[in-house]
């Protein structure tokens, strides 16, 4: 999985167009969802998910405020949640995604963050992507 540090990325040396992309995404992502965003239990206040145009779907972790700014925002870290690791269960309406940080997560299971009531915080055509494998709607009969 990929973890971008923003912190530590020059942007004076923006790497390729498609990063430059992907970051106006991360970011509309965050100005856009803020309202639907996650507590996280980690370095970040927030927690929300996103997909980049080719259709990978990411987490990314942010501060809001930022240094006592309401109109600052920062960035901790975007990650590419691989579909293998992730669950959702719409019976009980919990996603499960990895946290692929380098610093762990204060989660009660580490390296996994479980998000109860997504169904209210995700918008659905995300979560539908991210169904358990196995699950179907004739399960929950």
């Amino acid at each position: 999985m990929n973890n971008t540090n923003p912190k530590s990325k020059s942007m004076s040396k923006a790497g390729t167009e498609a990063d430059t992309e992907r970051q106006a995404v991360v970011e509309r992502t965050v100005v856009d969802g803020h309202e639907h965003r996650l507590a996280y239990p980690g370095e970040a206040d927030w927690l929300l998910l996103g997909t980049y145009p080719e259709g990978d779907t990411f987490a990314v972790t942010y501060n809001w405020p930022s240094n006592g700014s309401e109109s600052s925002v920062l960035i901790m870290w975007v990650w590419i949640l691989d579909r293998r690791f992730v669950s959702y269960e719409p019976d009980t309406d919990v996603l499960i995604i990895p946290d692929d940080l380098p610093q762990g997560s204060t989660a009660e299971q580490p390296g996994v963050i479980p998000i109860p009531d997504a169904s209210t915080a995700i918008p659905r055509e995300l979560l539908e992507r991210l169904v358990a494998p196995g699950w179907s709607d004739q399960d929950s009969d």
